[in-house]
């Protein structure tokens, strides 16, 4: 995130049901079987809810966008959400934060969400307040 400094223009894009468009591996695929009355059935793409999911997505957008971004869409057919996605922008919200050429900062909204809690006033109410 901190790469995106010093950008006079940025891009941010989402894209359309992104994990199922990351095919599972074929030894996986296997270890990933799941029963039903109507017989067994192996995941061909990546489910949502996996451990790491997350992290085999970034991984996979690295290597994919690693030498050229543009170029490369067509090539893994990924289809990207419009109404997600920002070209050529000053700035943009990402993740809770907003990103701009002077740095990143946390989006106003959940400072104002943050400051508005109630205090904790016992340690139950103090963990809740942690996640």
């Amino acid at each position: 995130m901190d790469a995106t400094t010093g950008h006079e223009s940025l891009t941010f894009m989402d894209g359309s049901l992104v994990y199922n468009q990351i095919r599972m591996y074929p030894v996986d695929e296997e270890l990933m079987a799941f029963r039903t009355p109507k017989g067994v059935y192996c995941y061909k793409v990546i489910p949502f809810g996996l451990k790491n999911v997350s992290a085999t997505n970034q991984s996979a957008m690295q290597k994919i966008f690693d030498d050229m971004l543009h170029k490369n869409f067509e090539l893994y057919q990924l289809k990207m959400s419009p109404l997600k996605c920002a070209f050529g922008v000053t700035s943009g919200k990402f993740l809770g934060f907003v990103f701009h050429r002077h740095g990143i900062e946390i989006e106003q909204a959940k400072i104002d969400y943050v400051i508005a809690l109630a205090e904790p006033h016992n340690m139950h109410e103090f963990k809740r307040l942690q996640g």
